[in-house]
């Protein structure tokens, strides 16, 4: 049994937490992102404990800042167990350079090491038992959309951007799909659109799609939206849904 956590759903200068997903089992948990306002929120529910992977879609800061702190606790917390960090290219020298400019030196106090790969841009790797592929999308700085597949149950996260061919083609009979939706309408080239997700979720690649990393400006009226395509029967809330913190998914 495996859980889904969305830690947060936030954009990157939201009120709400930024977007990050903990996938939750008795072997180990996976962080997926880890933007600067994440750390607070493991650390509230002891969450950080598990976690043996983290996984970064991107390099932006709010999804992968939060690194660093979570780091340095581990060290005042004397952890000695490995740690993964993976991501796309330059992942290693990325959270390095970040660690260094934080708390210089710090690293060489740490008690556990951190085991750092990287993923082409269509790629795939193994942990446990969860089978881990990737494909990239429209963004601003280089994104990995990510399917992770286990015991005959599947996810996938987009990270930020729109879709691309390759993405569609990996999502395809996933349980869950999570998109990162900023606005409304297809106003910005690097990031998905709830016209555009309205119209993945209708054509049915994934079995139920959910909306994550609003606007803070437009969650209003992708509610509104939303609630009046339901009450209209366009959409079923079971195809597609907006997520909240906090919210679970039991595989």
């Amino acid at each position: 049994m495996k859980n889904l956590l969305i830690v947060g759903n936030g954009e990157a200068f939201s009120e709400e937490c930024n977007t990050s997903f903990l996938l939750q089992s008795a072997d180990g948990s996976i962080l997926i992102d880890c933007g600067y306002q994440v750390p607070p929120r493991l650390w509230a529910g002891d969450l950080h404990q598990n976690i043996d992977l983290v996984l970064l879609t991107h390099h932006h800061a709010d999804h992968s800042f939060g690194v660093v702190p979570l780091l340095v606790r581990y060290l005042e917390e004397k952890r000695t167990r490995p740690l993964k960090i993976w991501g796309p290219a330059g992942t290693e020298t990325f959270i390095k350079s970040l660690l260094e400019h934080g708390y210089p030196g710090v690293s060489k106090y740490f008690k556990y090491t951190i085991e750092f790969a990287e993923f082409d841009t269509l790629d795939s790797k193994q942990y446990g038992d969860v089978s881990i592929r990737c494909a990239p999308t429209v963004h601003s700085i280089p994104n990995l959309l990510y399917r992770l597949d286990f015991n005959g149950r599947s996810f996938s996260i987009s990270g930020d951007g729109k879709l691309t061919p390759e993405a569609v083609e990996l999502i395809q009979g996933v349980d869950l799909h999570l998109q990162e939706v900023y606005e409304l309408n297809d106003n910005i080239p690097s990031h998905y659109s709830f016209s555009e997700v309205l119209q993945f979720a209708q054509s049915g690649g994934a079995a139920s799609v959910g909306v994550t990393h609003m606007c803070r400006n437009e969650i209003s009226v992708i509610t509104e939206t939303y609630d009046k395509l339901v009450r209209e029967n366009e959409i079923e809330k079971d195809r597609l849904f907006i997520t909240y913190a906090g919210q679970t998914f039991a595989f």
